[in-house]
């Protein structure tokens, strides 16, 4: 279960959070955040609400019961975003992941920074159907 109260806390507090469904908060885990899935992602003009991430939650509910996605939120530039994220705990399996769909980075969730992966985070595969993307969470 998501704790959006957690998630609006801790955005607030530290610039963003990696939440998930089954393991909670995942800063500070030997997990790994790639974006597999920026067709549903949001873009706010404003501070974070408890509605906005209801909003996003229940559009994206689909994925986010899955174990190995994730709510991401970060804040850049007075921007606040919202992202469904694949989560897995080996690296080499994000980097691929990264790669193949042309990420700049993927973010390291156990030290807290971006890892880079040589993308461009522009050719991003977008008529990559969704069950194809997840499938790569499991054999990248």
């Amino acid at each position: 279960m998501l704790d959006l109260r957690y998630v609006l806390a801790s955005t607030a507090a530290n610039g963003g959070c990696t939440y998930n469904a089954v393991h909670g908060d995942l800063a500070g885990t030997a997990s790994y955040a790639v974006a597999l899935f920026p067709e549903r992602s949001v873009v706010l003009d404003h501070s974070l609400t408890l509605q906005d991430l209801l909003d996003f939650v229940l559009d994206n509910a689909d994925l986010l019961a899955r174990p190995d996605v994730s709510l991401g939120t970060w804040v850049h530039e007075g921007q606040t975003w919202l992202d469904v994220v694949g989560t897995v705990e080996d690296r080499g399996r994000a980097e691929r992941l990264g790669k193949a769909l042309d990420q700049i980075a993927i973010f390291d969730l156990g030290n807290l920074v971006e890892i880079p992966t040589g993308g461009t985070g522009k050719a991003f595969p977008a008529d990559m159907p969704l069950e194809e993307r997840l499938e790569l969470l499991v054999t990248a």
